[in-house]
């Protein structure tokens, strides 16, 4: 069965994060004032940047004049290093067609599919956060 790389919304939201972030390394940005910015529910925010703390790609700051920063400079973390920190690693189980089960032997797209995914797999193991603002 082919299958095609998926990068999840936390992911997403963790990639636009350390973004923002790096903009301003030396500022603490609230939970708040990201999710107003990236337009979303500052509740599923705060879950993704607590897996980004645990992983110790940003350093949270509590209390009325809190937030978060970056925990390092921006180019020693990569866009692998954020999608680890969220989901684990990449997903590569999604059938490029949306089959749960490929019907052939040998997937058409296979090779197309296994192709994609080692460039983008070295995409984002090579690509860190300052070279994407």
């Amino acid at each position: 069965m082919a299958t095609c790389i998926r990068i999840s919304e936390a992911v997403g939201l963790g990639l636009h994060t350390m973004t923002l972030l790096a903009e301003s390394p030396e500022q603490t940005v609230s939970n708040q004032d990201l999710a107003a910015l990236l337009d979303v529910s500052a509740h599923h925010l705060a879950k993704v940047h607590q897996r980004l703390a645990r992983a110790g790609l940003v350093k949270a700051v509590r209390g009325p004049n809190g937030g978060c920063s970056l925990a390092k400079p921006a180019e020693t973390i990569t866009l692998l290093d954020v999608v680890v920190a969220i989901d684990g690693g990449l997903n590569t189980d999604q059938c490029l067609l949306g089959r749960a089960v490929c019907q052939r032997v040998g997937c058409p797209l296979g090779k197309f599919s296994d192709s994609i995914n080692q460039q983008v797999v070295d995409y984002f193991k090579s690509t860190t956060i300052d070279k994407i603002i």
